[in-house]
């Protein structure tokens, strides 16, 4: 997956990123920032540019479970999934919404999710659409 993400990052110096390209780097920032820390670090770094594309990729690799975990948990925060909306709740995160995120991560580390098999799959389907 980081191979991917580096290749497409660079390639979004040079030219706009399609809808699918913007998918892959989502859903691999999602996975090195839940691999990393969590929820809360998922919406507290850069990565929350991406936060609007991760339920619908999540169910398009086949991680259901993980999907609504991750609705759930954009739920709770209960602000519009833009960047700055993102920072500002969390910037001003209380120890009941931090609570609620901590398990968060719990249930979706129980799931044990692997994506980048499930990732690769989805590429290899759109291989077209893909430009890195």
């Amino acid at each position: 997956m980081l191979a991917f993400e580096l290749a497409l990052q660079t390639a979004s110096l040079s030219r706009p990123l399609s809808r699918t390209e913007q998918q892959v780097l989502g859903i691999a920032a999602f996975a090195r920032e839940m691999h990393d820390g969590g929820y809360a670090e998922c919406f507290t770094n850069a990565s929350r540019v991406y936060a609007g594309l991760w339920v619908e990729m999540l169910f398009a690799l086949g991680c259901e479970q993980a999907a609504r975990i991750t609705r759930g948990t954009l739920g709770v925060l209960r602000v519009p999934l833009t960047p700055e909306a993102l920072a500002e709740r969390m910037a001003t995160a209380d120890a009941a919404l931090l609570a609620l995120l901590e398990r968060s991560d719990e249930r979706y580390a129980a799931l044990e999710v692997e994506l980048a098999a499930p990732l690769l799959g989805w590429i290899a389907a759109r291989r077209a659409e893909v430009n890195c």
